[in-house]
């Protein structure tokens, strides 16, 4: 590595100005925990890695050498981005949600139990949110009496890729 890096900032950080931050950080004798930065690999590939580093002085005060250790924390740093898509996902669903003029719900197909649902819904139902949430499409719809009802209905949302109804 030694033969093949002559300038570390730009070989090695994918922004190198973390490596000015963190040269910075260091000689104010700092010792750094979980410092993040996208680095490159030898073939040019990318990772994630946090740095637990230290500057090491001599009784002068002159800098003689930094020690630490890195991890590789690209598999959380996947996983925190696919979480942060799965809420904006979420965020714009309930959104749409909210700003319709439509009942919409959210229903558990095994039990027929209201997950969730908008503000026109239950107030078109007459029933406040809390009580709205231990019900069932059975509590409510008179033209699904039994779970028997319940599955047939589903049965035929599956087979033609959705439906809409009235009631």
């Amino acid at each position: 590595m030694i033969t093949l890096i002559n300038d570390i900032p730009t070989q090695l950080y994918v922004n190198p100005e973390m490596r000015e931050q963190l040269r910075a950080r260091l000689h104010t004798g700092e010792k750094i925990r979980g410092f993040e930065s996208l680095d490159y690999r030898k073939d040019g590939s990318t990772f994630w890695n946090s740095a637990n580093v230290q500057a090491i002085f001599d009784a002068d005060g002159t800098l003689q050498y930094y020690e630490g250790t890195l991890e590789d924390i690209t598999p959380r740093k996947k996983m925190e981005l696919t979480r942060m898509q799965a809420e904006d996902a979420l965020r714009q669903f309930r959104n749409v949600m909210d700003e319709s003029n439509d009942a919409i719900f959210v229903i558990d197909p095994k039990t027929a139990r209201y997950l969730d649902f908008n503000r026109i819904a239950h107030e078109q139902l007459g029933y406040s949110p809390v009580e709205l949430k231990k019900m069932t499409v059975i509590d409510v719809a008179e033209h699904i009496t039994s779970m028997d009802d319940w599955l047939e209905r589903l049965d035929l949302v599956r087979a033609k890729g959705g439906l809409i109804f009235e009631t």
